[in-house]
């Protein structure tokens, strides 16, 4: 895993408004290399139970992802997509879901 501090970014670790005129976008990190917060973040506020559903669900689609590209590249299914790097933006966005809402997803 890289070090985001070996690239020219910008950390900012509050969520903010961007300025329109600004061409920068600042990479927004809450926790450090170590696991622990930066100085000035604040950690979500999630219940254990919700954190090891989440926990659970991105070793779970690592491993369909593992078992659907080997099936692909045997030849056993004509077509999959990975979400290797990018699990985070889906399992986090629906974690803020109510079990009721509906999701209509697509690639």
């Amino acid at each position: 895993m890289s070090d985001l501090r070996s690239f020219d970014v910008e950390l900012i670790h509050q969520p903010a408004y961007l300025d329109p005129q600004t061409s920068v976008l600042p990479t927004f990190a809450l926790l450090q290399q170590d696991g622990k917060l930066y100085p000035g973040a604040e950690a979500p506020k999630l219940s254990k139970e919700l954190a090891l559903k989440i926990q659970d669900t991105f070793l779970f689609i690592r491993a369909l992802d593992e078992r659907m590209l080997a099936s692909q590249r045997q030849g056993r299914i004509s077509f999959y997509m990975t979400e290797t790097g990018e699990e985070a933006s889906d399992i986090c966005s629906t974690a803020a879901l109510d079990s009721e809402d509906l999701i209509m997803a697509q690639y």
